[in-house]
């Protein structure tokens, strides 16, 4: 497979954000280095042209605020604190479910692995960067930071 292109991985990847989270996203024009207290996620996948990871990268601040968004409470409710690395893995499942339905349609079987959450590396991620068939990087309405990355 070939020709993912940035549209299609914005378009998903908004569409999710939206949906599950009430977090608007546009295009980072304006793309800083990172900052110390992130994390990126990795979810593997399986379709019948090919293999490949998809990667998600943000602040640990802002899966923070997703979480509360995914639950409907509030940021600094305790209960929400510790499920920011979960939020966040959660929405890459779904991005990368309905990246691979838009790839190939509902009558494919592909298999999604598990979400991996770690530490923000930014060595890791720049090598991400480079191999990607596709690369993004977004800002939500408040200016937090997220990239994505389709790696085949």
């Amino acid at each position: 497979m070939s020709g993912i292109s940035n549209e299609i991985l914005f378009d998903v990847t908004k569409q999710v954000f939206e949906e599950a989270a009430f977090v608007f996203l546009e295009m980072n024009d304006e793309i800083e280095d990172w900052e110390e207290d992130m994390v990126q996620v990795i979810m593997s996948f399986q379709s019948p042209e090919s293999e490949g990871r998809m990667v998600l990268s943000a602040s640990n601040e802002f899966t923070i605020e997703l979480a509360a968004n995914m639950l409907g409470m509030d940021e600094d409710d305790e209960t929400v604190l510790d499920k920011g690395k979960a939020a966040i893995g959660e929405i890459l499942n779904m991005i990368c479910g309905v990246m691979m339905e838009r790839l190939y349609g509902d009558e494919v079987i592909c298999k999604l692995g598990l979400p991996e959450t770690q530490d923000f590396e930014v060595d890791q991620f720049e090598e991400f960067k480079q191999t990607a068939e596709s690369y993004i990087s977004l800002a939500e309405e408040m200016g937090a930071r997220i990239d994505a990355a389709f790696i085949i």
